[in-house]
């Protein structure tokens, strides 16, 4: 079920649905009038596509509050669905949308930890490879997101170390102030997905 059909009953004159729905599909007005008078689908839309579904949604509030009736329909199917399982839809549709942007942050990021020289006795009880850099007097691991990170992001979470973590692209090898995260924040984006939970 990707592709929906939008169709409108307009109550009494159809003349107040104009304006709104000419915005939405890019009809001509007689076009519009016809499909409105016999029940053709105004437009047909991808249900995975978060921002015109948003749009989709506010059209349907406003022929909604102009007291015209909305339907939409599977378009494989010819199945009505109701409102309220198209919103479930478009909720599922994000969180499947968010966890595959995760995906994709997981596979082409990596972590830098970064520890201040004076912690070099704690690097050694972390998790991780630290290397000792002696150009900036720091330790460095890298890590992918692995069982192995989400340990270090657990004991940074519980412990100050004084570490600072930078979430890069693979290739990347300078730590930027815009790719400084914190424990904290990847636990709670990408934890789920290795407690057995995403």
């Amino acid at each position: 079920m990707t592709r929906l059909l939008l169709q409108v009953a307009p109550a009494g004159s159809f003349v107040p649905f104009i304006p709104p729905l000419r915005r939405a599909t890019g009809l001509g007005m007689a076009e519009l009038k016809r499909r409105l008078e016999t029940g053709e689908p105004l437009l047909a839309f991808d249900s995975f596509d978060e921002e015109r579904s948003g749009e989709i949604d506010g059209i349907i509030r406003k022929i909604r509050a102009l007291g015209g009736e909305v339907r939409l329909l599977d378009d494989e199917e010819g199945e009505e669905l109701t409102l309220e399982h198209w919103r479930n839809l478009r909720r599922r549709n994000a969180r499947i949308g968010r966890e595959l942007a995760d995906m994709d942050d997981m596979e082409l990021t990596r972590v830098a930890a970064v520890l201040p020289a004076e912690a070099c006795a704690i690097g050694k009880a972390l998790p991780g490879n630290w290397r000792f850099e002696k150009e900036t007097n720091r330790l460095i691991a890298e890590f992918d997101f692995d069982e192995e990170l989400m340990n270090l992001l657990r004991r940074l979470t519980e412990e100050e170390f004084g570490a600072k973590l930078y979430q890069i692209d693979r290739e990347e090898i300078s730590f930027a102030e815009e790719d400084e995260v914190t424990a904290a924040g990847l636990l709670e984006r990408y934890g789920a997905y290795f407690d057995g939970e995403g």
